[in-house]
C-alpha cells in the first residue's frame, strides 16, 4: 500500500514545479503531514475500540 500510494505522489512532485527547493519543500511537508496521521491512527485505535467493543476484550 505504501508503494502504491507514495510512487504515484514522488512522480507528480516534477510536474508540479521545475524548482528543486520548492519539491523538497513540498515533499517533506507531505512526509511530515504522513508521520503526524499515523501518530493520531496510533493513539485513537485503542480508544475507538475500547468504544465499539464496550470493554469486550475478547
Amino acid at each position: 500500500m505504501y508503494a502504491g500510494i507514495n510512487l504515484p505522489l514522488t512522480s507528480l512532485l516534477p510536474s508540479m514545479t521545475s524548482n528543486s527547493q520548492e519539491r523538497t519543500a513540498v515533499n517533506s511537508v507531505r512526509m511530515i503531514l504522513g508521520q503526524l496521521g499515523g501518530i493520531i491512527v496510533s493513539i485513537g485505535t485503542l480508544p475507538l475500540v475500547a468504544v465499539f467493543g464496550k470493554g469486550n476484550q475478547h
